[in-house]
């Protein structure tokens, strides 16, 4: 049987993100005061990271995005989010061994185009 998860569609620099819904915990403009529950979470800022330009990401205000799981509690940084999809387990392919930098953030791409492009999938 094919398993169906919940995903926020999410842009960082060129690269659709899917990030598994079931895990957020909330969604607000960067720049805004974070409450203070979200004050000492780890910061991961995919524009930088996703960026080839030096100087894309952190001069703009972008979206934060917090979430929770059994191995971490994360605030991630993009530049905005979208839409909910559900799609299928089958729907991903692995990201091939080559990619290092890749497969610590990322474990798959949707095989379909969604938003412009083919969504990496957040690795929780």
């Amino acid at each position: 049987m094919t398993a169906f998860v919940r995903y926020l569609l999410g842009r960082a620099a060129a690269f659709p993100i899917a990030i598994p819904a079931e895990k957020m915990v909330r969604i607000w403009p960067e720049g805004t005061a974070l409450p203070d529950t979200f004050q000492d979470m780890d910061r991961l800022d995919l524009r930088a990271l996703l960026s080839q330009r030096a100087e894309h990401g952190t001069e703009r205000e972008g979206v934060a995005v917090a979430f929770e799981s059994e191995a971490a509690k994360k605030l991630l940084i993009l530049d905005a989010i979208g839409t909910f999809v559900t799609l299928a387990d089958d729907e991903f392919t692995p990201l091939p061994q080559v990619f290092d930098l890749a497969l610590q953030f990322f474990d798959a791409a949707c095989r379909r185009e969604l938003d412009g492009g083919y969504p990496l999938r957040l690795r929780l």
